[in-house]
């Protein structure tokens, strides 16, 4: 295979991954929600409030054992017998040393939170990282090939099955032991699938110990720069202002996140292994055109999501939360353009990562968590809660740019290639804001309105928003000649998409005229 055809092969594979991720996740989040509307009907909030104490819990003591070794059989060059047992080896050891300390602090966390019942629970889902620990790492080859159709069913099937049994188990306990169940059966059947999707059968052996270890320390030193980064902000606002204000930052950050959690998300997510199988190209692919290739499309598929949503926030709260909950729009407004920039920072570590430079993904997440540390700062000085979340705003972009200067540095980017790359989703998204904003659209005012008045603020915002970043992207790049890049990506993407429907519908027609 040529060159050429090499990389157009990877990178329309890992587009194609991107868009399996983007499934799993809106799958997971439908399902997630379909469950949840279910069991609140059956167990009450203390259940819930329980199971989430436990696996906060868990999360804490799963930061202290991390070590991201499995990443290691994505980026490797080469891979071999024993570097899959090492890995697996390691795991086994993690999820035992992480089911024994679960166990051990079980009481403790139970005596600390003054719940009795949180011991047993703990105990109980000590089951789930030693379930991990067994299960097969062969499946890491699909990423690895950037075979992420069956990543997509590896994931998918245990989670239906886990759903039922936990429905089922709450119609029958009516406790939170229905959701205890229904996690420790659905990381029985990971584990299980891990092994049916595979054929691939792990051995106890620490032949390369030596060679992981290091990899290991860096995976746990930003595991905790990540912990101080993510959850100083929830302590800090809650000691600060009070319960009231964390609950509106809370509700605000997982609105304003959205764009960049369900977009952009998949993209990284796929484009490590994309990145990591570039750099193992026989035939000499640069990896720089390959995330150039991924900058585009994260910009052109971001951007607009991100400002659209900052752009019609006060709408978006009227319609969804109500207006008891119209002092998040401001919040929501900033966030949500903040974080456009946080989808160009985790391309940047996806390249980090694929290149295994992890003392450089060490030092950038510890720069965003000393920026964060920054932003609580103005509290000192009665910012309140807008002032902070500008400042979180603020921080974020001071990472991006930061971080894709390193990486286009290290990478021997030159800007004219970079300005290529970027240019026309900047400026097809500034078009949209600008129209928007001036034409009274977006950015409107938070006001008490009902839900028909902000139904159509919402789809006249959405609508024109859309038509313009479209028209002028469509633009742009047809004045320039239709390079390949982001805008022939998604077309390229919509097309492989649309072909088993057609197909389908075809199908259908046939056996009518029969």
């Amino acid at each position: 295979m040529s060159a050429e055809a090499q990389r157009g092969s990877i990178l329309s594979r890992t587009a194609m991954g991107a868009g399996w991720m983007f499934a799993w996740r809106m799958t997971t989040r439908f399902l997630g929600l379909f469950s949840t509307l279910v069991l609140v009907r059956l167990l009450t909030p203390a259940d819930f409030g329980l199971f989430s104490l436990a696996f906060a819990v868990i999360a804490t003591l799963e930061t202290v054992l991390a070590t991201g070794v499995e990443a290691q059989l994505i980026r490797a060059r080469q891979t071999s017998r024993a570097l899959y047992d090492t890995v697996f080896t390691m795991n086994v050891i993690r999820g035992v040393l992480l089911a024994l300390l679960m166990v051990a602090f079980a009481a403790p966390a139970a005596a600390f939170f003054r719940e009795p019942r949180l011991e047993s629970v703990v105990q109980v889902l000590a089951l789930i990282p030693l379930l991990g620990g067994v299960a097969n790492v062969g499946v890491a080859e699909f990423s690895r090939e950037l075979e992420f159709g069956k990543v997509f069913k590896l994931l998918i099937v245990p989670r239906l099955l886990q759903i039922v049994v936990t429905l089922v188990a709450a119609v029958v306990l009516q406790s939170h032991w229905a959701l205890v169940y229904g996690a420790v059966f659905g990381r029985v059947l990971a584990t299980l699938f891990s092994y049916v999707f595979h054929p691939f059968r792990p051995r106890l052996s620490l032949a390369l110990w030596r060679e992981l270890i290091r990899l290991s320390f860096w995976t746990w030193a930003i595991s905790i720069a990540m912990a101080v980064r993510d959850r100083t902000p929830t302590f800090v606002v809650g000691r600060m202002l009070g319960l009231r204000e964390l609950g509106l930052l809370t509700v605000s950050h997982e609105i304003a996140t959205l764009p960049t959690s369900e977009i952009a998300g998949p993209i990284s997510q796929a484009a490590m292994p994309g990145l990591a199988a570039s750099l193992r190209s026989p035939d000499g692919i640069q990896v720089s055109e390959a995330f150039l290739r991924m900058l585009g499309l994260t910009l052109t598929v971001c951007l607009p999501a991100c400002f659209g949503l900052s752009l019609v926030a006060a709408p978006t709260v009227a319609l969804v939360l109500g207006p008891q909950w119209l002092e998040t729009a401001p919040i929501i407004a900033v966030l949500a353009a903040g974080y456009a920039a946080v989808a160009v920072t985790m391309l940047g570590m996806a390249l980090l990562d694929a290149r295994a430079r992890l003392g450089e993904v060490f030092a950038f997440v510890t720069l965003g968590a000393v920026l964060r540390l920054a932003a609580l700062a103005s509290l000192l000085f009665g910012s309140g809660l807008l002032g902070f979340v500008a400042g979180i705003a603020s921080g974020l972009l001071v990472e991006a740019v930061a971080l894709t200067a390193w990486c286009v540095r290290r990478e021997r980017i030159s800007a004219r290639r970079l300005l290529h790359a970027a240019w026309r989703p900047v400026v097809a998204t500034a078009a949209m804001v600008v129209i928007l904003w001036a034409s009274g659209l977006g950015w409107i005012a938070p006001a008490p309105a009902g839900p028909i008045a902000a139904a159509s603020a919402a789809i006249h915002a959405v609508t024109a928003g859309a038509l313009m970043f479209t028209v002028t992207l469509g633009c742009l790049w047809w004045l320039s000649g239709t390079p390949p890049g982001a805008e022939r990506d998604l077309l390229s993407a919509i097309k492989v998409a649309q072909t088993p429907i057609l197909r389908t519908l075809r199908i259908g027609n046939t056996k009518s005229a029969q």
